[in-house]
Formats: C-alpha cells, structure tokens, sequence
C-alpha cells in the first residue's frame, strides 16, 4: 500500500476520531466506525483491537453501541465463527458534519447578502475578513468530504441535499 494512502486513512481516522469527540461521542468510537469503514473486507473484534491497540473492553463497547446506532452490522464471514463487521449506515456524527456543512454554506450566503449592502470601508474590511475564514474552513470540509468519497459509493452530495430538504422544513 501506498505511503500516502496510509496519510489519507491516518488522516480520516483521525478526523472521525475528532468528530466524534466532538460532538460528545468516545473518541474511540469514530476511531472503530473509520477502521471498519476504511477496510476492504469485514472486520472483527480481533482485528479492531490489533489494528487501533484498544482494549477489548473499549472494542466490545464501541462496537455494540456502533451496532445500536446501526452504524455497524454484523456479517457472516464463511468459515468462521466470529462476529464480523461492516459499515450499514452513517454515524451521527456523520450527520452533524452535514449539517455543519450546511450552517457554514448558510452563514457565507448570508455574510455575501449583508456585503451587497452599503456599509463604511471598515466595516466592510471586517466582514471580507471574517467571510474569508469561513471559507476556508468552506473549502477544508468539501476536501474532507471529498476524502471521504474515495473509499466508498455513498453518494454525500444527496445525502447533503437530505439534510438540507429536512433543515428547511424544520425553519417553516
């Protein structure tokens, strides 16, 4: 395997490990949800723990609430008896970096509607300042997005379109 796509799977597990913690999910969580999902096979409890050096304990946890969530399912693994795991949904904490998504491009739409109106030079520098910093972070999370798609087939842009049909109606 390639040394940088070892940077692009260590990156991502660490941002779901990040987006779990912070939205007040186990770090281990995001941690176990990205090496399943990063896997090109199934996976079981075994691997989990040899692959991210967790305890079994913390693996078990993780994973039965990952299977709560239904997140993770079980799958048969012809041959062997041990419980194997795969990706079946997304993680809430998947969701929540949608909607971030969707807070962030609403923020920019409204920042860009203010600066249409007439305003003095300095509050003008202001506001051109702080809308180039959400658009950086804009542009950081479409990359992530786009890491994101290289590794499976869900579609994130209909998902983000989901999200943002449901967000919308909540507003009315």
């Amino acid at each position: 395997m390639s040394t940088e796509k070892e940077k692009i799977k260590q990156t991502i597990m660490e941002l779901y490990g990040e987006l779990a913690r912070l939205t007040n999910l186990p770090k281990s969580m995001g941690e176990v949800y990205s090496a399943i999902y990063l896997s090109e096979k199934p996976l079981c409890m075994d691997e989990i723990i040899d692959f991210l050096k967790i305890s079994k304990g913390t693996a078990s946890t993780t994973i039965r609430k990952l299977e709560e969530l239904k997140a993770i399912k079980k799958v048969w693994v012809e041959g062997d008896r041990k419980n194997y795991y795969k990706i079946s949904g997304s993680i809430p904490l998947l969701d929540s970096m949608f909607k971030r998504d969707m807070i962030i491009s609403d923020a920019c739409d409204t920042l860009n509607k203010i600066m249409d109106n007439p305003m003095d030079e300095e509050t003008k520098k202001y506001a051109e300042k702080k809308l180039h910093g959400i658009l950086v972070i804009k542009e950081i999370s479409k990359k992530i997005t786009e890491s994101l798609k290289m590794y499976d087939n869900v579609d994130y842009e209909e998902v983000y379109r989901k999200l943002h049909q449901n967000s919308s109606k909540e507003k009315k």
